[in-house]
């Protein structure tokens, strides 16, 4: 028998399984590279067309995030606090598909549209039912597409002498203002209750705004401001409240310039509580304008300065008399008051003052004269910065300028910095405001700059600055140009930006030390304009930052020092500049108002200045209930539910369950 050669067999299968390799190399592994070729271009268009899905595109109703907003925008609030769009979900629905949107490859209905759309409006709105404790049936309000019915779910609650709270109901504005005028002529407890346990809502942007354009015309004295055009404009078209009710109708007027709504008992207490000034020359346009009334009144008049509005070369004043709206000129509205010898309001018939009932300008766009003022050009200054400055809607408590509606945009913001802010001026995303950038600035640069930058004007509204990411131990340098810039810009609020942190990219030195000095330098200066009138340091690094503190890399240049995209950047100043509307309002659509109550205790006082008779007043407490509007639009807009922000989580190949699993 032979004898088997295992090498002999061996080697033919080295053999045969190199022919084989050669022939899967051959045959198998081209197929192989274009299948795998094929899969990195599917993958590229599937991220293109999810891209496309999930951005948003104005004007194109297919598209769904730009869809949502027209049904969102759309939202009013009528007198009876019924909240609704001015379309169904179910007749959107319908219409992005005839446009041919993928809606339908996200969602499976109109029902699944609805509940991402509510999850933004619930969050925007008050909860106007007449019980808001009660619990929401979102089972039927979720599923009913054809409804065009908003619920929000905002509360507000007040807090009881006893340490216990109370939910707020609501009730339409003209029943709330009849009960807060009965409180305070009847002092009725049981009015006083129904106030307290109650809100209403007004209209932030008014009713008074639309119509003709109007011409201020002045005489060289008068002061034009950033809300004189509103307040004339409301006053040309608010309708008398009835004889007497003149400071009925000052409140209306403002309210419906888009100011706040704040009430007060009679013109007297508004004058005692918001007048700027009592020199009768250089009164702003808009402002109210005080007087002693007819005789025997306690309560005075007023009335408001509207400039030469008839273009007879006098200041021109308009109120509400026993016949209607009047329009007569500044001299003769306070010589009949002369005349009538109130002594109720002052002791001295005439003339009171002048101020801003609610609100106060950002800025003097015009007028000035100080032909009947001997001063120095400092008391002038200073006398046009108290017009700007005063009013009674300073919202951090500082008498400084207010912070709701100071800067209407960003175009007439100076920016001043170093390659980051060059960088936002090169994108072009804001393209009329001022820009005065350098790359590698420091603050020792720029405080020896400051001379040539521009003069404060009416051009400039604010001023904002960042700086620092360059030398970061130039701390004591950032607080002098702070400082700098608040005298050279008086009246202006500064904003002065958080400096971004450096990505894992950064190479000048490690990243994370890097990152330690830019953490400290924030702290030092963000402490130093803390308290500050008119300094303000603003955080504007949101969406920049990952989990670590540090800079998302691929949101950075390769240096890991400069935004590859400033969109995000120029909304994070106006949400820090413009008061965080800017996002999903471009302004406060609604307000809500509630009852404020104060007492006022009066010492026992004598009659008069000199009292032969021995005759007093005996001490007295009087209880007053006024108004506060609230601009909850604004205090919530951080806290909302957008649209955008469910629809890219769900076209970005998340679960459709878990988008809508909370709503």
């Amino acid at each position: 028998m032979e004898k088997f050669n295992f090498e002999e067999i061996k080697n033919f299968i080295k053999k045969v399984g190199k022919r084989i390799l050669k022939v899967i190399k051959s045959f198998v592994l081209p197929i192989v590279l274009i299948i795998a070729i094929i899969t990195v271009l599917l993958a590229g268009f599937v991220y293109l067309i999810t891209l496309d899905d999930g951005s948003k595109k104005e004007g194109d109703i297919s598209n769904a995030p730009y869809a949502a907003s027209t049904y969102t925008q759309s939202v009013t609030i009528d007198e009876n606090g019924n909240i609704t769009t001015n379309m169904t979900a179910q007749a959107l629905w319908d219409e992005m598909i005839k446009n041919n949107s993928r809606v339908n490859v996200y969602l499976e209905g109109p029902e699944d549209l609805l509940k991402l759309m509510n999850a933004e409006l619930v969050t925007n709105y008050p909860d106007t039912r007449p019980n808001p404790d009660e619990e929401i049936d979102w089972e039927t309000l979720n599923k009913d597409v054809t409804s065009n019915k908003v619920q929000g779910i905002i509360k507000f609650r007040r807090a009881r002498d006893d340490g216990s709270t109370i939910t707020l109901t609501f009730v339409n504005a003209d029943t709330f203002y009849d009960w807060v005028e009965e409180y305070n002529i009847s002092g009725d407890e049981s009015v006083r209750e129904q106030i307290l346990t109650h809100f209403t809502i007004v209209e932030g942007t008014g009713t008074g705004i639309g119509g003709s354009n109007v011409q201020l015309n002045y005489n060289g004295k008068d002061i034009i401001t950033d809300i004189s055009e509103a307040i004339v404009r409301a006053a040309q078209t608010t309708p008398s409240p009835g004889a007497g009710l003149c400071q009925a109708w000052v409140r209306q007027v403002y309210a419906n310039a888009g100011l706040p709504n704040v009430y007060y008992t009679g013109a007297y207490q508004a004058f005692q509580q918001t007048c700027v000034s009592t020199d009768v020359n250089n009164i702003p346009i808009g402002a109210a304008v005080y007087g002693t009334g007819s005789a025997n009144n306690p309560y005075g008049h007023v009335g408001i300065y509207v400039g030469d509005i008839n273009g007879d070369g006098k200041g021109e004043v308009m109120d509400n008399v026993s016949n209607g709206i009047r329009t007569q000129s500044l001299e003769d509205w306070i010589a009949w008051q002369v005349n009538a010898g109130n002594t109720q309001c002052g002791g001295t018939p005439g003339w009171l003052g002048w101020g801003w009932q609610s609100g106060s300008p950002s800025q003097i766009l015009s007028g000035g004269d100080s032909s009947t003022d001997n001063n120095s050009s400092a008391t002038e200054d200073s006398n046009l910065n108290e017009i700007v400055n005063s009013g009674t809607n300073t919202e951090d408590g500082n008498t400084g300028t207010s912070t709701n509606g100071q800067v209407a945009s960003l175009d007439n913001v100076l920016f001043i910095g170093d390659s980051i802010t060059a960088g936002l001026d090169n994108s072009g995303l804001i393209p009329n405001a001022p820009f005065y950038a350098e790359a590698s600035t420091t603050p020792r640069d720029w405080l020896g700059r400051v001379d040539s930058l521009p003069q404060n004007s009416d051009e400039i509204s604010a001023v904002c600055v960042m700086l620092g990411v360059n030398a970061t131990n130039q701390t004591s340098e950032m607080k002098q140009l702070i400082d700098a810039l608040a005298t050279r810009y008086n009246g202006k609020t500064i904003y002065v930006q958080k400096v971004l942190p450096v990505a894992n990219t950064y190479t000048a030195m490690d990243y994370q030390t890097m990152n330690q000095n830019i953490a400290a330098y924030n702290t030092e200066i963000s402490n130093y304009c803390s308290g500050k009138t008119n300094i303000k340091f603003i955080d504007t690094s949101s969406g920049y930052v990952d989990e670590t503190g540090a800079a998302k890399a691929d949101l950075f240049d390769s240096q890991g020092l400069h935004p590859k995209d400033y969109e995000q950047l120029k909304e994070n100043i106006e949400r820090a500049i413009l008061g965080g509307l800017s996002q999903t309002y471009s302004a406060s659509k609604y307000s809500v108002v509630v009852g404020t109550w104060s007492e006022r205790y009066e010492e026992r006082k004598a009659l008069g200045e000199t009292d032969p008779e021995e005759q007093y007043v005996e001490p007295y407490t009087t209880y007053t209930m006024t108004t506060q509007s609230i601009d909850y639009q604004r205090m919530v807009s951080g806290y909302t539910m957008p649209f955008d922000y469910l629809w890219a989580w769900l076209v970005t190949g998340r679960e459709r369950d878990l988008s809508l699993i909370h709503i």
